[in-house]
């Protein structure tokens, strides 16, 4: 009877995914910045965006049902219990940017590497001036978190 009514109200089941969403403490001055330059008529054609974020890899055996094609509501905006190391599901710090002439190197830390400033500086000169280079000659505007550590 229950697949059923989930079928009829076109439910599928779907494993949920955890994801990183922007905390709502630094929504307002994110938004705040674009809303200035887009006042100004900048439209970040010579931006480029970065961040890090934690993120899941592996099979957490949860579910939930979703409307078909709604996969938006599968993912969480973060894992709650990050798996033990003994598990096959692991957690991974990835950096990345995005400008208007594409995605920078994905970097991807090992586990138990916290990005404090020696690191991020790290990731700077890798990967990121390296792209910055090659895509804009050096004449990109990086517009990260702010963060602390940075």
């Amino acid at each position: 009877v229950v697949k059923k009514i989930r079928k009829e109200q076109c439910l599928e089941k779907g494993g949920v995914r955890y994801g990183h969403s922007v905390r709502l403490a630094n929504r307002p001055p994110r938004l705040s910045f674009c809303d200035h330059h887009l006042g100004l008529g900048t439209m970040f054609v010579n931006h480029c965006f970065t961040d890090e974020s934690m993120v899941q890899s592996g099979v957490r055996r949860r579910f939930v049902y979703v409307l078909k094609g709604d996969n938006s509501r599968r993912v969480k905006p973060r894992f709650k219990h990050p798996p033990s190391v003994s598990s096959r599901n692991t957690h991974l710090m990835i950096w990345g940017g995005i400008s208007w002439e594409g995605a920078t190197p994905l970097v991807i830390l090992r586990r138990g590497v916290t990005v404090d400033g020696g690191m991020y500086q790290k990731i700077i000169h890798k990967a990121y001036l390296k792209w910055a280079e090659k895509k804009y000659g050096g004449n990109v505007i990086l517009v990260q978190d702010n963060a602390r550590c940075h």
